[in-house]
């Protein structure tokens, strides 16, 4: 090995080094820095929670339906009003949404405190003041759920000061929104945001993967200066989202979260990362069905956030070519190799011990329960489920069509989407 070859080999091995060691050290403090920021959360206010709306795009029955509507209409939080909204009435979604609330086709909106509640509505929350389900309509530009979200926009009380959003693939807990506006009630934030950890509903080993990319991901969240905000769980001041006139920039988005994050960035204002706000998203993926939702969110990274989608490549890219090369050396006599394999794979064990040791925080019961087939991966197959990372990632990269929920869509730009073809239910007015 002639030397200049070898000094690029070490500082290869050099900067693998350094990524093995912010790995550990950043689940090492992700622990400690959500603590800190709890404590901060919930000191006392001086001032009433403000007046929040909570919208729930929502396509097709899942299989968290019942808890994930129940505990939207039992937040813990004194007075908020909920509206879910879909697409057309053609979806099964809409009969059983409405028929849970209940409601009826002719009367879509119920106001808890000055209505006697509807034969078989649900308990719901004190602070609860209004139901509304809203048939969007099909979408002509943008996205199905951006067009959604819209729509249900529209429908603000005057009183509402600040606005959340929510996925239906997460159970949520009843402090969802307490938690989640925490930082825009002390008025130290314009946006906040929790996340996902992806919860095993199966044992195949594209499932189990699935979580631990997932977690890598999760785990990442917290420095202000990067952060990003997520569907599932986000939220932004009135104010602000009247002030550079967000839903205008929702018009023929394909993404509404990250479209958010970035002009709340652009506008030089912060984001709050709620790192105790982890919220299980169990599912039941195949390989096929886990490749085609990973590479489905690696595209809305790479239009919306492009920095992010370069920086995952890198990331990963740099693991694999390292890793590629050490073991390339070895087997051509290079033993000096086994050096930066040695401390990778302690700095990869302390990484996964404190992330095993944040999931047992996190989680509890059948939750963690079922993400223990997860730690032996998280231990002993970086290598492994890197090279899958990596591989979403570039797929990702690839062209410019993508199909979400039944729609297939071409994305050319952050407000240039269009509708290429819909499922066969899917093409009469709703």
């Amino acid at each position: 090995m002639n030397v200049s070859f070898e000094t690029a080999i070490w500082l290869l091995w050099g900067l693998w080094l350094l990524q093995g060691l912010f790995g550990w050290f950043n689940v090492f403090m992700y622990r400690i820095r959500m603590r800190w920021q709890d404590e901060r959360l919930s000191a006392p206010l001086e001032k009433p929670l403000l007046p929040a709306v909570l919208l729930a795009p929502m396509k097709g029955i899942r299989h968290n339906f019942e808890p994930y509507v129940g505990e939207l209409l039992n937040q813990d939080y004194p007075n908020y009003h909920v509206i879910f909204s879909v697409e057309s009435t053609r979806d099964p979604l809409y009969s059983k949404l409405r028929d849970r609330i209940g409601l009826s086709d002719d009367k879509l909106i119920w106001r808890p405190e000055v209505e006697p509640a509807p034969q078989g509505s649900p308990e719901v929350s004190p602070g609860l003041k209004r139901v509304q389900l809203i048939i969007a309509g099909l979408c002509e530009t943008g996205a199905q759920k951006v067009h959604n979200q819209l729509q249900a926009l529209r429908e603000l009380r005057d009183e509402d000061a600040l606005i959340a959003a929510s996925d239906a693939d997460i159970l949520p807990p009843r402090n969802l929104l307490r938690q989640l506006l925490g930082p825009l009630n002390q008025g130290t934030h314009t946006a906040a945001t929790g996340y996902r950890w992806i919860i095993p509903m199966n044992r195949n080993l594209g499932m189990l993967t699935a979580s631990v990319v997932n977690g890598s991901v999760a785990t990442m969240g917290g420095p202000e200066w990067c952060n990003l905000m997520w569907g599932g769980a986000h939220a932004l001041t009135r104010e602000f989202h009247e002030e550079i006139d967000l839903s205008d920039k929702f018009v023929g988005a394909f993404n509404d979260d990250l479209q958010t994050a970035y002009h709340v960035r652009k506008a030089g204002k912060k984001i709050a990362y709620l790192r105790s706000l982890m919220l299980p998203s169990p599912e039941d993926y195949n390989w096929s069905s886990m490749f085609g939702f990973s590479w489905r969110q690696y595209f809305h990274v790479r239009i919306y956030a492009p920095w992010a989608w370069w920086s995952g490549l890198f990331v990963t890219a740099l693991y694999l070519c390292a890793t590629l090369t050490a073991w390339s050396a070895i087997i051509t006599g290079y033993f000096k190799a086994f050096i930066p394999i040695a401390f990778v794979f302690v700095l990869n064990e302390m990484r996964a011990h404190q992330r095993i040791e944040l999931m047992k925080t996190l989680f509890s019961g059948k939750h963690l329960e079922a993400l223990k087939p997860t730690f032996a991966l998280e231990r002993f197959a970086t290598f492994f489920w890197m090279f899958v990372h990596f591989l979403t990632i570039c797929r990702s990269g690839i062209g410019q069509i993508i199909t979400w929920s039944g729609i297939t869509y071409r994305v050319t730009g952050r407000q240039k989407t269009e509708v290429i073809m819909r499922n066969e239910s899917d093409k009469l007015d709703p």
